[in-house]
């Protein structure tokens, strides 16, 4: 299990089993929840090795080795091989960005910077995500929803 330690932020990959050390402090402060895949037989999160500076997607491995992916900024769903993430556009807005773990192109399903996304989920059958999205200009306007296939 790969917990994200509440006021740290700090990651620590719990052994459940009892037969490993039964805890390994990442080296990340962690800023999603975890999500694990079972593909790559590795746990995923949006995290910061550098204080919380930049945020980026990471692979964090049963032995507590982290590997950067690739950007994000918060939230990060998975369903199979595919994952979505929530990552920051240069005008500092948030969009959703879809990419394979078997290989390919990240994709970018939004990028209107009126609006900042965020909490992607996969649909049952993995043929769709949806987020939440509100407009970036008004932070306390009443969220919409938006879906992508």
């Amino acid at each position: 299990m790969l917990l994200v330690l509440g006021g740290s932020g700090g990651l620590e990959l719990v052994d459940m089993t009892g037969a490993g050390n039964p805890a390994i402090k990442v080296n990340l402060q962690g800023n999603s929840r975890p999500v694990w895949m079972q593909i790559d037989s590795a746990f995923y999160v949006v995290g910061s090795s550098d204080g919380g500076a930049t945020w980026s997607n990471w692979r964090v491995a049963l032995t507590g080795a982290a590997t950067r992916v690739g950007p994000a900024a918060s939230d990060l769903a998975s369903s199979g091989s595919n994952m979505a993430v929530i990552a920051n556009a240069a005008d500092g807005s948030s969009h959703v960005s879809y990419f394979s773990l078997t290989g390919g192109p990240t994709t970018n399903l939004t990028d209107d910077p009126s609006f900042r996304e965020s909490v992607p989920s996969f649909a049952p059958d993995g043929s769709a995500v949806v987020f939440g999205r509100v407009v970036s200009r008004s932070p306390g306007s009443r969220p919409g929803s938006g879906r992508s296939t």
